[in-house]
Parts: C-alpha cells; sequence; structure tokens
C-alpha cells in the first residue's frame, strides 16, 4: 500500500522527516506550503489566532534548532495538487503532520483513509493554539493523537495517541516542543505498522 505523509513547512516537520529516514518504497513525502500571510491574517480577522499567540509561535520556530523538509520534496499548495498528486501516484492513504491544508470534502469522497496527527487532546484541545489553551486551562496532562480527518477540523474517531506532560515551569517554548516530540513518536509508530500492512 502507498502512503503519502503531508508534512508542515516547519522545523518540526524537518525533525519528523530526520527521525524517519530511511523510508520505506511506499511512503512518498510532500511538503505543505497552504500557509500564507493571506491566510494567517484571515485567522487573526476571526479571532482564531490571537496576537500574542502568533508572536509566541513565531518566535519560537525562529530560534528552534533543525531545519525545514528539504526544498526538492513535492509542494502541495491546495487541493488541487493534492488531488493531482493523489491520483498520479496511486496513493492509499494519507497521514498529516502539522499540515495546515484544510482537506476538501472532493478529497474526503476519495474513499481512501485520512489521517491526521493532532498534538493535543481532542476535541478538548483542537485546532490552532491547541498547545497554549492547554496551558492557560493547566490541562498539564495531554495527548498527541492519531484521528480521522471528517470535514470538520480535529474531531474524527481516534485511533491511537501517545501521552505526555506538559510543564507548568517551562517556557511555551519549551512546551511546544514536549508536544511535537510526541506527535513525532505517534507519527514513527503510525508510518511503522502502515508499513506492515
Amino acid at each position: 500500500m502507498n502512503t503519502l505523509l503531508i508534512l508542515g513547512n516547519d522545523k518540526f516537520a524537518g525533525e519528523a522527516l530526520n527521525q524517519l529516514v530511511p523510508l520505506s518504497e511506499h511512503v512518498m513525502v510532500a511538503v505543505d506550503c497552504s500557509t500564507d500571510i493571506r491566510r494567517v491574517l484571515r485567522l487573526l480577522l476571526k479571532k482564531r489566532l490571537s496576537c500574542l499567540l502568533l508572536i509566541k509561535m513565531a518566535l519560537c520556530s525562529y530560534f528552534r534548532k533543525g531545519e525545514k523538509p528539504a526544498s526538492i520534496l513535492s509542494r502541495i499548495e491546495s487541493n488541487r495538487d493534492l488531488q493531482a498528486l493523489f491520483t498520479w501516484k496511486k496513493i492509499d492513504r494519507i497521514i498529516l503532520f502539522r499540515a495546515g491544508l484544510i482537506i476538501s470534502e472532493e478529497m474526503l469522497k476519495n474513499c481512501i483513509p485520512i489521517f491526521n496527527i493532532h498534538c493535543a487532546r481532542i476535541p478538548d484541545y483542537g485546532g490552532l493554539g491547541a498547545i497554549w489553551n492547554a496551558i492557560k486551562d493547566e490541562a498539564w496532562e495531554q495527548q498527541a493523537i492519531l484521528h480521522n480527518v471528517t470535514s470538520t477540523i480535529d474531531v474524527g474517531a481516534i485511533l491511537d495517541s501517545e501521552p505526555y506532560r506538559l510543564d507548568p515551569r517551562k517556557s511555551y517554548c519549551e512546551n511546544e516542543n514536549i508536544a511535537y516530540l510526541a506527535g513525532i513518536r505517534l507519527l514513527k509508530r503510525t508510518l511503522n505498522r502502515a508499513i506492515s500492512e
């Protein structure tokens, strides 16, 4: 079975890819480049993202060690790109990690499993700012979650999880690292299971 792994275009995704090498010949990797400044501005205007959180996330990203996924990988900027890749490579399943692309209804109708790894408990901490919201709520016991992708963000059936604990003594950036390293562990386990099928 051929798996398409869609990674975000950030250093956490780069770290995930480093930990996954070498990849099976049945795993193709693409990088989600769908997020741009216009989308960020829309999220700010809709109050789905606060200026403070955006600044914190940007600073953490800037100072984090590591590199983004290599630029030689396939790029996805829209569902049209995803559909073309899906058709061309005869993909049997899709796994998302750190990807911001909202999967369209048309893609969901392709009758293949599409999974997402979200690095906080859902549905309580779905969507953007999940780690920030968990810290504000003092919800220290968390889980990275593997779930089915549906037309609603971060509410699909939970298939697996990787527990972790946020630390109230640590900074937001350090807690973000804790969460996403748990997500990488879950991604590795998910891919290993997919390859062995």
